[in-house]
């Protein structure tokens, strides 16, 4: 009679094996259980731009130690570890026992690793994220995010059917799934739509960057399955630190048995009581050169600051180089005001910055270098990021002589000819309110300084202000009335302010609401009746469904270098009482090769009968056009080129 053998499961509180004090190449160590925080950037030492998954273990404990004799009569070990704590209300009673005979609190996850017989952790034990050595490589072990049912095209990337005609609702099919009547069924594992995602996925070999013991986070690098704040599982990379780690040892190549840069691994596990005796912040020594120096200058920094392979001087030269990186740059950028400024790189690794990023203008004391902007290549991918283009050089039309130009038109039928005048001094309140309007650093302190200064004098503020310094958005908005304007006029300089959408309309639901008595009012209260009348954009963009809102009562508009083509046959229904309309400065007045032009012969201009001047400064117009505005009416129109 034979007799099966019979697998025995020791108990909790069993006592673990005596650990050996080194790692060796044949330890299978505990993994973790932790939370997924997000992705970030890192810049290493070197300037190298890392992306990074976020971490944290969350009050990880070891809960047993599991030893189980297999059929085949072999042991299996194991580290039981939990994470995540839970209240006692919420934990069944079976779990509730198990916790307290391991003396920890109840837990939300319970996780198995399977671990070498030299690897058992004391139950109790409170695990770290010093556990994992910045250098070495992990495995991360999560489900990945749910996509629900899909098709065959997104499932599994097929192209689909034909997209002319004769396939009748079918484009993106998957098409035939089987055969004839031989064999008359469809084979198992045949890709089919289905439901996609929310599966266990196993990332493997990703760098640790850095280790924060004070948080317990641990930056890993690359992209992490599943979503955010989900538990994920990490244990040490089973091809690039254990299979890689056993091969170099059994070919005598005990230099290359840990990753460059790892003397050792915490063993059996690293505990809380050994990252406080370590640093708060652990980073992974950086091999990649920087990419901000050519190559010519980073070896003669090596030659001058390392003559030995002493790891002090290697920091010396990290250290030298973070501060060319960093300080010198954001020296250079605060005194120039501008990104143009950059070396040529000639290196034979990738960089990791587009070719198109701006560089500081190093200079040593040993070489100087010529700054020169770098070609932009062709590259694949989508376009570099507005950040990371050159900025324009400043031209005529960010100028105080030209914006009092540009206004001139509309200010000299609107009594601003006492603004637009550059040799004119202020008066002494429009001085003082400049000086408080400059005090005013945050949104709060200018809505209480507002109420207290007369409609009039917000008005003559926002007047000289467009022209000598045109003020930001919030800064402009907030010395508007409750019906979005500074006493029926509106003056937006960009490129720091633009016309906000839907401005026109959520001020009129606020005055539509808005009622005062006639017995309260006295000359600081705003008259709630007031209607917009003037209308200045300059050098800023409008929208078409902004135009559509603009309110009929405007009678001086004016539309000055604006960045993007209007819809201005719209202009006549929406605004009938204009008096002076200025369309001055805009490029795409004088582009003859798409359909502008036609745009100004599409309106009605019999509709303005009470327009008096038009302002078509550097666009070119045609004698057709000229006739057509003063066509039918007793007075001409006053045509400003």
């Amino acid at each position: 009679m034979t007799v099966e053998p019979v697998s025995v499961k020791s108990a909790a509180t069993s006592l673990a094996p005596e650990a050996p004090k080194k790692w060796t190449p044949n330890s299978v160590r505990t993994g973790l259980i932790a939370r997924k925080r997000g992705m970030i950037a890192m810049w290493n030492d070197q300037g190298v731009r890392i992306p990074v998954t976020v971490l944290q273990l969350e009050n990880c404990q070891v809960t047993a130690n599991i030893k189980t004799v297999r059929r085949d009569h072999t042991e299996y070990h194991a580290v039981q570890v939990a994470a995540c704590d839970r209240p006692e209300k919420t934990t069944t009673r079976q779990m509730l026992g198990h916790f307290r005979k391991a003396r920890v609190s109840p837990k939300r996850i319970v996780k198995e690793f399977p671990v070498s017989p030299d690897a058992h952790v004391p139950v109790g034990t409170t695990l770290s994220a010093i556990h994992f050595v910045p250098g070495q490589f992990v495995d991360v072990i999560a489900n990945s995010i749910g996509k629900g049912f899909q098709g065959g095209m997104k499932r599994w990337g097929f192209h689909g059917l034909a997209a002319s005609h004769g396939v009748s609702i079918s484009h993106r099919s998957s098409g035939s799934t089987g055969q004839h009547q031989d064999p008359g069924r469809v084979f198992p594992g045949k890709k089919m739509p289905g439901r996609m995602g929310n599966r266990r996925i196993t990332t493997q070999n990703l760098a640790v960057v850095r280790v924060d013991t004070s948080l317990n986070l641990i930056f890993v690098k690359g992209a992490v399955p599943g979503v955010d704040d989900a538990h994920v599982l990490i244990r040490d990379a089973k091809k690039k630190m254990l299979a890689l780690s056993a091969h170099n040892q059994a070919k005598g190549l005990y230099e290359k048995v840990l990753p460059k840069g790892v003397d050792d691994l915490p063993f059996p596990a690293g505990t809380a009581e050994l990252a406080a005796s370590l640093p708060p912040v652990i980073e992974s020594p950086a091999y990649r050169r920087s990419p901000f120096l050519p190559l010519d200058q980073y070896y003669f920094l090596l030659s001058s600051t390392m003559p030995s392979t002493n790891p002090e001087k290697s920091r010396e030269v990290n250290n030298l180089l973070h501060t060319l990186r960093g300080e010198q740059f954001r020296q250079l950028q605060n005194l120039r005001g501008s990104r143009i400024h950059s070396l040529t790189i000639r290196s034979h690794n990738a960089p990791t910055l587009p070719v198109g990023l701006t560089l500081p203008e190093y200079e040593l004391s040993s070489q100087h270098s010529t700054p020169s902007h770098p070609s932009q290549g062709s590259y694949s991918g989508p376009a570099p990021p507005k950040s990371w283009r050159h900025a324009p050089e400043r031209g005529v039309h960010d100028t105080p002589t030209w914006r009092a130009k540009a206004l001139s038109l509309v200010g000299s039928y609107d009594s601003m000819d006492n603004f637009t005048d550059p040799t004119k001094v202020p008066s002494l309140a429009l001085l003082c309110l400049q000086m408080i309007l400059v005090d005013c650093t945050s949104k709060r302190e200018l809505q209480r300084v507002t109420p207290f200064i007369p409609p009039h004098l917000r008005r003559d503020l926002i007047r000289h202000c467009a022209i000598h310094s045109p003020l930001p958005e919030w800064k402009l908005y907030t010395l508007f009335n409750v019906h979005g304007h500074a006493d029926g006029e509106i003056i937006i300089v960009g490129p720091s302010a633009s016309l906000r959408d839907q401005h026109f309309l959520r001020h009129t639901l606020i005055g539509d609401d808005t009622t005062v008595s006639l017995e309260s009012s006295n000359w600081e209260e705003e008259d709630p009746s007031s209607s917009l009348e003037t209308l200045v954009l300059v050098s800023t963009r409008l929208s078409t469904s902004t135009l559509l809102t603009f309110p009929p009562t405007l009678t001086h508009l004016a539309l000055i270098d604006i960045s993007t083509p209007v819809s201005l046959q719209r202009l006549p229904k929406l605004c009938p009482l204009l008096v002076v309309l200025d369309l001055s400065y805009n490029h795409w007045l004088n582009d003859t090769n798409g359909d502008i032009p036609v745009a100004l012969d599409k309106i009605e201009w019999s509709r303005w009968s009470h327009l008096q001047v038009v302002g078509l400064r550097e666009c070119k117009i045609s004698p057709e056009l000229t006739g057509k505005i003063n066509k039918g009416r007793w007075d001409d129109v006053n045509i400003v080129r």
